[in-house]
């Protein structure tokens, strides 16, 4: 175990006293599984960390500030029977940022209540340029009821994220209340640049869901900028589920800019308890107007029958465009 500590400074002015985070640089993987992540720490990669042969098996609270640098975790099992389930339990009031995930394998045999790569849930937190690449998140025989996702299961409270991708890999669920390739449950956030390439999701059970290519479902959030290409989101099973492209639901969230192309929903048609659609199976309570559309700039190439969206209520678009 290597590691560098530099103790906690304090800068004294005339007119402030500014106090410097702690800084731990980490540099192999035993250092990362045994470093107990605290508040007003900052935690550097100074190299790629290999973690073949090593589990995380009862992750801990993130609260401080990791800087990847760009570099790459890979080869890390998780195993855990925690209720918020990931590299980090969650991540709260925290900024992560310049961080590949390559397979990760992230397995529970409980029932986790959110579930994801990176988090069981993110509160009030930073998250800009993080992928996931070639990783699994296993949990075929469960229902997991706050959120799933391949980077986190559940986001709440005030978070700005962007530039997240997530390519290459593999959901697989036996039931969720919300279930998504990057995040299964947002609200109040902003999200930014989000990219889902390539990706399984699979769901195993019959139950009541909220299923999307991107997002489960999203509430009182803006999603700026996303693509999402080559997705398969195979729910054969399910009879009462909404079901999209983008989300399954959209509750008072505005979707300006999205590049949707080839893309699969493997669901049963559309009928009474089952909505499909391209941005959402469902849109609830529209927060817009003509001057200020809930969707805008949106193009798509696919299934031709998928209408854009379900809603009881008017949703204003602006530029949704069909390729042929």
């Amino acid at each position: 175990m290597i590691y560098t500590l530099f103790k906690s400074t304090v800068i004294i002015t005339g007119l402030s006293i500014a106090p410097a985070f702690a800084q731990t640089s980490i540099t192999n993987c035993d250092t990362f599984i045994n470093t107990n992540f605290q508040a007003q720490e900052k935690y550097i990669l100074e190299n790629d960390i290999d973690c073949a042969g090593s589990a995380i098996n009862n992750p801990l609270d993130f609260r401080g500030e990791l800087d990847g640098q760009g570099y790459t975790i890979r080869d890390l099992v998780i195993q855990s029977d925690q209720r918020y389930t990931g590299l980090f339990s969650e991540i709260i009031e925290a900024k992560i940022v310049n961080l590949r995930l390559e397979n990760i394998t992230a397995k529970s045999s409980y029932r986790p209540l959110s579930f994801g790569v990176l988090a069981g849930v993110i509160r009030d937190s930073k998250l800009d340029n993080i992928e996931v690449a070639n990783s699994q998140l296993l949990a075929s025989s469960l229902k997991i009821s706050q959120g799933v996702g391949l980077v986190a299961g559940r986001i709440t409270g005030s978070n700005n994220v962007s530039s997240i991708s997530v390519n290459n890999s593999t959901l697989r669920v036996g039931e969720g209340s919300y279930i998504g390739s990057i995040f299964g449950y947002v609200q109040h956030s902003k999200l930014d640049k989000l990219k889902s390439q390539n990706n399984r999701v699979y769901i195993d059970a019959d139950g009541r869901s909220s299923i999307g290519g991107l997002v489960g479902k999203a509430t009182s959030t803006k999603i700026n900028n996303s693509d999402v290409s080559d997705i398969l989101v195979s729910a054969p099973w399910a009879d009462k589920a909404s079901v999209g492209i983008l989300a399954g639901a959209l509750v008072a969230t505005d979707i300006h800019g999205a590049n949707l192309i080839r893309n699969s929903l493997d669901t049963r048609e559309s009928s009474r308890h089952l909505s499909r659609g391209i941005v959402a199976g469902n849109i609830y309570d529209p927060q817009d107007s003509k001057a200020n559309p809930s969707l805008k700039n949106i193009n798509y190439e696919g299934e031709e029958s998928l209408d854009w969206f379900n809603a009881k209520e008017v949703v204003h678009t602006m530029n949704l465009n069909v390729i042929d």
